[in-house]
């Protein structure tokens, strides 16, 4: 019969490693496991991005109740009374769409 050696310790067949493997080793793979399951959402979330700015008339002032829309999606928003606007978004390009109904 054939014994093949694996650290210290003897064994017949060399496939025991898979069924005898040794504590550390198991809980160091699961706690990488686990760290990467943490650590891959922070990476999605990192990416999202804030613009701003002010929507103005020719003479300066800001213009309030403008509809500000990311093209070809449903994020959108208002400006303030006074001109201002913030969109949160993850894409890095697109066109902004301002509407604004007259009175």
């Amino acid at each position: 019969m054939i014994r093949y050696m694996q650290g210290f310790q003897e064994r017949e067949n060399p496939k025991d490693w898979l069924v005898h493997s040794s504590k550390p080793i198991f809980c160091m793979r699961l706690l990488v496991y686990f760290s990467l399951l943490l650590i891959l959402p922070l990476a999605g979330w990192a990416q999202e991005r804030t613009l701003s700015g002010r929507v103005t008339a020719e003479g300066g002032q800001g213009l309030p109740g403008v509809n500000v829309l990311l093209k070809g999606t449903s994020i959108g928003t208002s400006t303030d009374a006074e001109g201002r606007f913030t969109l949160r978004t993850t894409t890095t390009d697109g066109t902004l769409i301002f509407l604004r109904l007259a009175t």
